[in-house]
């Protein structure tokens, strides 16, 4: 990999940090994917050890894994979020509730995001910090496990869940912890892009084994694990098709009205929207109107049959200094 003048800059100063103030500042790398991708694996792991050290008991480390799709690569970390130990702290946090913890691991997997700049088509650039997104589309399982309120159109454990109001999705990320949230819409595209430029992160043309479309769905929901290894450069998956997810943002007719940050559009106390943001399409959009572009609109207390959520979190504060 020939590095920029910029990143060798950047290299060297966080390894001249690193030797004053220890190996905990090589987190500060995560904040730009230029960086990231630049210090190479040793680095990158003393990164997320120090990042699972400030994640606390709920994380566990699963693996860190090389990604490749549409022409773009990314050493991404998964984390395991335990629902299991969530619920018991809230209900029987004493020996008995952390042994049963340990025999009945239920969690969902979220990659770690790191930082960068999403390009809009203004010629504008926006800085999305690093965080946390969800694999893939919350399953039912997790879902029931803290017992979230849906209409869901089939119920099954390893389907993603599906039929909620914003309402209800966001009340089961408060229930899952303070940093549970919904992503931003500059979030959301920011992570589905991954680097890439096409209405596809995988390229130019559309590939069905990729997305659930009306096509190939049976019109209802799938199963995540039958587009395991099917992902993005981020190593998410059904980020188009399967269904529709919300963004925290009000909607805007025009994607780039407002946009000055990654905060989402209209998040005020006190101030309930018109209408909420879906990104990414469903099982029942045709496969030909699927793209990363592809957003709808829809009341936050409206229900529809095709909408589910994927997971993301907000990590530790962090400083750049570079």
């Amino acid at each position: 990999m020939v590095l920029s003048q910029w990143a060798v800059r950047a290299k060297v100063n966080l390894l001249s940090k690193a030797q004053q103030r220890g190996p905990s500042v090589f987190i500060d790398c995560l904040g730009d994917k230029r960086l990231w991708d630049s210090v190479g694996a040793p680095i990158q792991d003393l990164a997320i050890q120090s990042l699972a050290g400030q994640l606390g008991d709920f994380f566990e480390w699963s693996k860190t894994e090389l990604y490749h799709c549409g022409g773009q690569s990314c050493r991404v970390a998964t984390f395991h979020y335990r629902l299991d130990k969530v619920l018991l702290e809230s209900t029987n946090p004493g020996f008995l509730g952390r042994l049963f913890s340990q025999s009945k691991a239920q969690a969902v997997e979220l990659n770690l995001i790191p930082g960068g700049h999403l390009a809009l088509s203004d010629g504008r650039a926006v800085y999305v910090p690093p965080f946390l997104m969800g694999v893939a589309p919350l399953s039912q399982k997790a879902w029931d496990l803290l017992e979230g309120v849906d209409k869901r159109r089939v119920s099954d454990p390893n389907l993603v869940i599906h039929g909620l109001n914003w309402e209800e999705a966001d009340l089961w990320l408060t229930r899952a912890g303070p940093e549970a949230r919904l992503p931003s819409e500059v979030e959301w595209e920011y992570a589905a892009k991954s680097g890439s430029s096409g209405p596809f992160y995988w390229g130019e043309d559309f590939q069905s084994d990729h997305c659930w479309s009306i096509e190939n769905s049976g019109e209802r929901p799938k199963s995540s694990a039958e587009h395991q290894g099917k992902t993005n450069a981020f190593g998410l998956q059904d980020l188009l098709g399967q269904v529709w997810e919300w963004c925290r943002d009000e909607y805007f007719e025009d994607f780039q009205a407002g946009i000055s940050d990654a905060l989402p559009r209209g998040d005020v106390s006190g101030y309930i929207p018109k209408n909420r943001v879906l990104r990414g399409g469903c099982y029942a959009t045709q496969a030909e109107d699927l793209s990363i572009s592809l957003r709808r609109s829809l009341a936050q207390e409206e229900r529809d049959k095709t909408v589910g959520l994927r997971v993301a979190m907000t990590l530790p504060d962090y400083k750049l200094k570079f």
